[in-house]
């Protein structure tokens, strides 16, 4: 994916090489173990230099906080009892050739342990290329893992974490997506650097949602990222090839933060979010006009798309879908909660594979009931390979080296509405960009925009003009101010 390295990483990596200032001399903060003897006497004891051990200390703290907070929880839990991976070769650039003596010494002092084989040598986790460690809590009744702020002063150090900061970054740039930004991308990324964050409310909602803020450590990642964000340390901008989906930092961060965005010079002012109704499913019931004009490589569906516009039922779906009704007919039909029953359709119908589990096949069933023409239509794209979409080979057929393991035919149709929209999106984003009568400032969050208050009638009525003209009828738009709730 290319949003992993960002979702987490960098903002990580960023906060370790965010440089400070005070009285005019550079410094970087890090987290020491608080149950840690002062770092001075020990770095001394073991003739070792003291900022240097800092920031190995550190760089254990951001590899345990990463592996606490990632996103690929698949491939996390696989570690167990409180290890995670540590990269030597980070460690060698941040504190020299030198670190195994800073490392060791960590170990004698019981401040973490090295994960062994049986034999005693190194362990290593299958799909990590790193050693195993884990911090060691102090033998107190009731001890937790909690962390103070230290300084680091020393210029040699500094420039050496933040030498390794920028190259991280750089490195992971080169690979953040497969398509090349288009002139409406490079406006909207100079909105995005155009963004801050309210922190004092961003730490009023972490307190709402964690009681335990003062003493949680994991609750450290998200507010650092923040921080990162707001220094102009953290950013990235890529389109995937997927769903031509364009994907920033702002769109990344937790979405209990998003009512804590601000633009520069209206930081007082809270943003505005309009957002497309049943957006995935609108874009579906739209595909007989908008496929002539946005869906060029997926004209081998043009029968099927055409047999769809003909089915009774499609018209009701059709209905349903331009008034933002349509999840509150799901949940009727299952009678469970509309948010639920969405979730349950996107995973029973529109991103499932042909076979389904139990726990689906009653979503799916009922769907079917209700709607014949427009499954028989699902299933139809889900039955087609790459001889019938070669645009869209790399995506429906998986490769190990020269070999074939998998035919992923049932990504086609969430590709399809993804880049539908996308498209479209961009469409509305040049109108508003291109608009005479106001500069409007704004924020793209796939289907929705983020706007100042004052801007809101004129976006909606950009953004309907733009559905008009590709002859569609415009959708339900759901506007809500944001706040703290």
């Amino acid at each position: 994916s290319c949003l992993e390295p960002f979702q987490v990483r960098a903002a990580i990596y960023s906060y370790m090489g965010h440089r400070k200032k005070n009285a005019g001399k550079d410094y970087l903060m890090v987290k020491i173990p608080a149950w840690l003897p002062p770092v001075e006497s020990i770095a001394g004891n073991a003739g070792l230099i003291t900022d240097r051990l800092r920031v190995v200390v550190h760089q254990f703290f951001l590899c345990w906080l990463h592996a606490n907070k990632s996103p690929n929880k698949k491939k996390m839990h696989i570690l167990g009892n409180g290890y995670f991976p540590v990269s030597s070769a980070i460690l060698r650039e941040v504190a020299t050739d030198r670190y195994i003596k800073y490392v060791d010494l960590l170990i004698q002092l019981g401040v973490i342990e090295r994960k062994t084989n049986y034999e005693g040598g190194r362990n290593y986790s299958p799909g990590f290329h790193s050693q195993m460690y884990r911090f060691l809590l102090p033998d107190i009744k009731g001890a937790s893992l909690k962390f103070r702020d230290e300084k680091v002063t020393d210029y040699r150090t500094i420039k050496s974490v933040l030498k390794k900061r920028d190259r991280y970054v750089l490195d992971n740039k080169e690979h953040t997506g497969k398509l090349k930004l288009l002139p409406v991308h490079k406006t909207l990324k100079q909105y995005v650097l155009d963004t801050t964050i309210d922190m004092e409310l961003a730490e009023a909602i972490e307190r709402k949602h964690n009681p335990d803020f003062a003493t949680d450590a994991y609750s450290e990642l998200d507010l650092l990222n923040l921080e990162a964000v707001c220094n102009g340390d953290a950013g990235f901008f890529c389109v995937d090839s997927f769903g031509e989906r364009f994907h920033h930092h702002i769109l990344n961060l937790n979405k209990r933060f998003r009512p804590a965005i601000r633009f520069n010079g209206f930081e007082q002012t809270p943003l505005v979010s309009i957002d497309i109704a049943c957006s995935q499913n609108y874009f579906c019931s739209m595909l007989p006009p908008l496929f002539d004009r946005l869906l060029p490589d997926f004209e081998p569906l043009r029968n099927l798309i055409n047999e769809l516009s003909k089915q009774p039922d499609y018209i009701y779906y059709r209905y349903l879908c331009e008034t933002g009704k349509f999840n509150t007919f799901l949940g009727l039909m299952r009678d469970i909660d509309p948010n639920v029953a969405k979730v349950e359709f996107f995973k029973a119908v529109i991103f499932a594979k042909r076979k389904i589990g139990p726990a689906d096949v009653m979503m799916r069933n009922e769907f079917r009931r209700f709607f014949p023409g427009v499954y028989k239509f699902f299933m139809a794209v889900k039955r087609l390979d790459e001889n019938d979409l070669p645009a869209l080979k790399d995506i429906i057929v998986e490769t190990k080296g020269k070999y074939r393991v998998s035919n992923n035919s049932h990504k086609i149709l969430p590709s399809l509405l993804q880049r539908l929209e996308s498209r479209t999106i961009q469409l509305i984003a040049a109108r508003i960009i291109s608009n005479s009568d106001s500069i409007i400032p704004f924020l793209t969050l796939h289907d929705a925009f983020l706007v100042l208050p004052e801007h809101v009638d004129l976006t909606v009525d950009l953004i309907n003009e733009t559905f008009k003209e590709l002859g569609a009828n415009p959708p339900k738009l759901g506007i809500k101010k944001w706040a703290l709730e």
